[in-house]
């Protein structure tokens, strides 16, 4: 009895493990574009870039970018949306939207190599399922406009 009990419980914790998650590949990549500096480097824009499963629709998204200037950080984050139910996916690379990252710290933004991390979400209409998929850190470069 005990022997048929320990089984199943294996056989019931496998059949878990080895099951598919739903998130797999809804969001298939999601590249950035030149990051290009804002005025007095109080802010950088970004253009993201999402290949997506036909049949979800782009909603929204997170960008935030870290610059490290001497021994300090220089940091900020920025959001772009979709009008619901959002952008359909195409399945081939498409634009996200492009994102004005504000500095929420003392330090401006410079030329140079910063660190950009991203959150994008994807949102089935039929199953009313959403799905974010995180970017990142990526390193990439800051460039003046």
């Amino acid at each position: 009895m005990r022997a048929l009990r320990a089984g199943l419980v294996t056989a019931v914790a496998a059949a878990v493990l080895l099951a598919p998650t739903a998130a797999s590949a809804q969001i298939d990549e999601v590249t950035f574009g030149t990051a290009r500096l804002g005025p007095e480097g109080a802010s950088v824009d970004v253009a993201v870039t999402i290949v997506c499963d036909v049949g979800y629709n782009i909603a929204f998204g997170d960008v935030s970018v870290a610059q490290s200037v001497g021994h300090k950080l220089s940091s900020g984050t920025g959001f772009f949306e979709n009008e619901f139910p959002g952008v359909p996916c195409t399945g081939a690379p498409q634009l996200a939207g492009v994102v004005t990252v504000f500095n929420t710290s003392s330090l401006a933004y410079k030329q140079g190599r910063a660190s950009l991390t991203a959150d994008v979400s994807v949102f089935n209409p039929d199953t009313f399922e959403l799905i974010t998929e995180v970017a990142g850190p990526q390193s990439i470069q800051l460039s003046k406009k």
